[in-house]
């Protein structure tokens, strides 16, 4: 895909090699096939920066056509394919025949965070499970279907309901939190049918200050702290705060700090220059500002300079604490801040990441800034 991606971007069909491997990534989920109207849907949808819809349909059918390939003959798949290449194949004789098996072994069929499902997977299910035979059990909560921008349905628990024919059982009683935390949600969401369990604890909430955040710090056993904002920069601040006082902690979220490099990498390569730590902040602020030009332009231009700017200002927090001298530097940084499987620090998360999650003392930074609103 690499070709195609170079030329898209030298004709200026699209922005970014990562606009258009979006573009192939949702076809796949979205079970679509690779026309200009469904590539202007996923435009739209996912506010992509593509410039030629018709250019990227083509260049998008030939990589997948050259996907489909590569997985039959080399079994070079990635992880969408190893659901998509089945449901492609679903009608010839040697997919109905290994359909056809898996359906005779499956007997009950269990799908959790089933609102979060994409149509990718509900087809799947739908050619393993057999109503004669096997039985599908569906758990999930509408109120947390939060990962459209990943390809997920926001009516992923309505979808299933109806095509497997599911009978609905509410299950309002929590398990995980507080009596005071479980009635502050139902004040604030009364169309939020939830009970705690008979023997939850009462819970506390505080509200702190800034200057008062590492007073709540008074215990050894900091893998007990759950952290989680809506914005990216605030978690690296308080990170590099929380490591500067000698408090261990870390971002849980590794493909953020891989795209943070990639961003710093993307701003010397767009501005023409090399990267040097004596004029980054200089050339960071250029960046930001033709940025800022351009995307003012779009109809979603406030959203788009939001998400632009909590970038920067993710990048903005790291050099200012570290000054790394190279990218090379960049990346022991953010090996340094950015770790999923530590157990033993502060874990800080977007509220995406962080979904799930739970911890003894949970705080919630800048809670002013959810849900963000845009004009």
């Amino acid at each position: 895909s690499q070709r195609e991606e170079g030329e898209l971007i030298r004709e200026k069909k699209c922005k970014s090699a990562s606009d258009f491997l979006e573009v192939v990534e949702k076809l796949r989920l979205y079970c679509l096939e690779s026309t200009v109207e469904n590539v202007v849907y996923i435009k739209e949808r996912h506010k992509l920066e593509i410039f030629d819809c018709g250019a990227v349909a083509i260049a998008a059918e030939k990589v997948l056509t050259k996907g489909l390939q590569s997985a039959i003959n080399n079994l070079w798949l990635d992880f969408t394919d190893q659901s998509w290449v089945l449901w492609h194949r679903r009608n010839l004789p040697s997919a109905q025949s290994a359909i056809a098996s898996w359906r005779k072994q499956l007997k009950f069929i269990a799908v959790d965070e089933c609102q979060d499902t994409d149509q990718l997977q509900i087809e799947i299910l739908d050619l393993l499970q057999d109503s004669n035979h096997s039985f599908i059990t569906c758990v999930g909560d509408k109120w947390q279907a939060v990962y459209a921008f990943r390809g997920c349905l926001s009516d992923g628990l309505e979808k299933m309901q109806a095509r497997f024919d599911c009978e609905k059982l509410p299950l309002p009683v929590n398990y995980r939190c507080g009596k005071s935390h479980l009635k502050l949600v139902r004040e604030i969401f009364p169309h939020i049918k939830i009970e705690p369990h008979q023997n939850a604890y009462e819970g506390q909430i505080r509200c702190i200050t800034e200057k008062d955040f590492l007073s709540i710090f008074d215990s050894k056993s900091y893998d007990d702290y759950f952290g989680i904002c809506r914005k990216n920069a605030p978690l690296i601040s308080y990170a590099i705060n929380l490591l500067t006082n000698g408090i261990p902690a870390k971002v849980k979220d590794k493909n953020l700090g891989a795209k943070i490099v990639g961003y710093v990498q993307d701003i010397c390569k767009t501005t023409g220059t090399e990267y040097n730590a004596q004029t980054f902040a200089h050339v960071i602020g250029r960046y930001e500002q033709l940025e800022i030009e351009r995307l003012n332009k779009y109809p979603d231009g406030e959203e788009r300079i939001e998400v632009l700017s909590d970038l920067i200002n993710s990048i903005v927090a790291l050099f200012d604490a570290y000054k790394p001298t190279s990218i090379d530097g960049w990346k022991q940084i953010i090996d340094r801040i950015f770790d999923e499987n530590d157990n033993q620090s502060v874990g800080l998360f977007t509220v995406h990441s962080g979904k799930g999650g739970e911890g003894r003392t949970t705080f919630i930074i800048y809670p002013h800034i959810m849900p963000m609103s845009h004009r």
